[in-house]
């Protein structure tokens, strides 16, 4: 009980910045719950948009002898407008992958849930998120070191990386296809963040004003008529309750529509 004000004023102010504050948590708990429903249900819907058309691109690949397909990927490069950067090498690239990430974690899932019922048949693959500057495109050569023409209208590098979606497939024993691709969304994973710290701010600044406006005017206003009175009736009796006999305390202001009905 230490934390119980001793003051009406006091306890008026502490009960609103609680009703306040709990109104305020509840409120954001409902909205954070929705907008996590909501950033996993468009996550999935984007990550299935996109695992069908890497299941299109590698049975487009298999279907192409091994000897045409570095041609057709120097095409694509030069051509520009794919959706996926193309790489074949002789076996998977260590990839650098998030982690603790949520968002990334299911998209990875939905992924490669969505290849295998495209492409029953397919081999081993390998999905992960990386960072754009962290990422391997093969085992001597980063993305952020290839030419820009050939990553400029696919991926998000510079000022302000994307995470980058990698999915490795082999295509026959010895033969692995390498795609590299931005969700529909490249910045999905800040969808998950419930909370930033500028939307808490926002809400925090005007309920604190509002707060301290209620308790200094508002409260206070309310609570001094009964102030007054209780220090007029301590000043009227003494230490043992007996009426003190202080009849130079000047009389209390009659306020209020009980004022005015005794007047009328």
């Amino acid at each position: 009980m230490r934390w119980w004000p001793a003051s009406l004023l006091g306890r008026l102010t502490l009960v609103m910045v609680a009703g306040v504050l709990i109104t305020q948590v509840a409120g954001n708990a409902i909205w954070a719950r929705q907008l996590r429903a909501k950033a996993l249900q468009d996550t999935d819907k984007a990550a299935q948009y996109l695992g069908h058309g890497a299941a299109n691109t590698i049975r487009f690949f298999r279907s192409v002898p091994p000897a045409y397909r570095p041609l057709l990927i120097q095409q694509f490069r030069e051509m520009g407008g794919t959706r996926f950067f193309v790489h074949l090498g002789t076996a998977p690239v260590a990839v650098q992958a998030l982690t603790g990430q949520e968002l990334a974690s299911r998209a990875v899932a939905t992924l490669q849930a969505t290849v295998k019922d495209d492409l029953p048949f397919l081999g081993s693959t390998q999905v992960a998120f990386a960072w754009p500057d962290q990422l391997q495109v093969s085992d001597g050569a980063r993305l952020a070191d290839l030419p820009d023409n050939w990553v400029r209208d696919i991926l998000l590098v510079k000022p302000d990386g994307a995470p980058v979606l990698v999915l490795q497939a082999e295509l026959e024993p010895g033969n692995w296809l390498y795609l590299a691709a931005l969700m529909p969304n490249p910045y999905f994973l800040q969808s998950g963040q419930a909370l930033p710290w500028q939307q808490l701010l926002l809400q925090g600044l005007p309920l604190a004003v509002v707060l301290l406006l209620s308790s200094v005017l508002v409260l206070r206003w309310i609570t001094r008529p009964l102030a007054q009175l209780s220090d007029a009736a301590a000043a009227g009796f003494d230490k043992d309750g007996k009426d003190g006999q202080d009849h130079s305390l000047p009389e209390l202001p009659q306020t209020g529509r009980a004022s005015c009905r005794e007047r009328v």
